[in-house]
């Protein structure tokens, strides 16, 4: 990471990075239940199968949780990177 990166950018990269750990089962097991694909909530696949369903929230407090937030920063991603499989 670069040193003059605001503190907004460092919190989304690394909630990025803990979401890819929690996808792939490279995070601790209470973690693991947090995403849903969209295709497996609603049943069919669309245009991109590897966005993440955007659960519904009631407060803004809610915004604030890796739950959702990690869920937007996810599929903001490009498709090529929400792609690639852990090692």
């Amino acid at each position: 990471m670069h040193v003059n990166t605001t503190l907004v950018e460092r919190q989304t990269y690394h909630t990025a990075i803990q979401v890819f750990k929690i996808l792939h089962n490279v995070s601790p097991n209470y973690l693991q239940g947090l995403f849903s694909y969209t295709s497996n909530v609603t049943g069919h696949i669309g245009r991109n199968p590897h966005r993440l369903y955007v659960p519904g929230i009631r407060t803004n407090y809610s915004k604030r949780f890796i739950r959702y937030r990690g869920t937007l920063i996810w599929n903001r991603l490009p498709a090529a990177l929400r792609t690639v499989y852990a090692a």
